[in-house]
């Protein structure tokens, strides 16, 4: 009887929403197509988008969190509740900003599936023009 592959027997969560994955792979099922089959570390992320070094900064993360706590906790999309302080059981989230621009007033707090909805938006924009 052959064995169990090893990711079989040590499940874990998807690289980008955290879903659990029995079959130890990186990303699930619905984030594998758009992510691709292995997390990239941060130092491929700062190659590919020089501007992700900015996220590193402690302006950024003073700003990330002071836009958190007005926008009470919740994604200011569809208003759920999102982790961190004011709901430790809450969804993940991300803070949506314009680059190069730290003031609190021009960034949104979203859950993951706004944020990547409105970033692909953006994206088609655009690509229109």
């Amino acid at each position: 009887m052959p064995r169990p592959s090893r990711r079989a027997l040590f499940p874990s969560s998807c690289g980008h929403c955290g879903t659990r994955n029995e079959d130890g792979a990186a990303y699930c099922p619905k984030c594998a197509p758009l992510y691709g089959t292995r997390p990239q570390t941060e130092a491929e992320r700062l190659e590919r988008q020089p501007h992700r070094a900015e996220y590193q900064t402690p302006e950024y993360r003073a700003t990330r969190a002071r836009r958190y706590v007005m926008a009470r906790g919740l994604c200011e999309s569809c208003g759920m509740k999102l982790k961190g302080r004011l709901h430790p059981d809450g969804v993940r989230w991300e803070y949506d900003h314009v680059h190069g621009d730290l003031d609190v007033h021009t960034g949104r707090v979203r859950c993951l599936p706004c944020h990547h909805s409105k970033t692909a938006q953006d994206r088609r924009e655009r690509a229109g023009q």
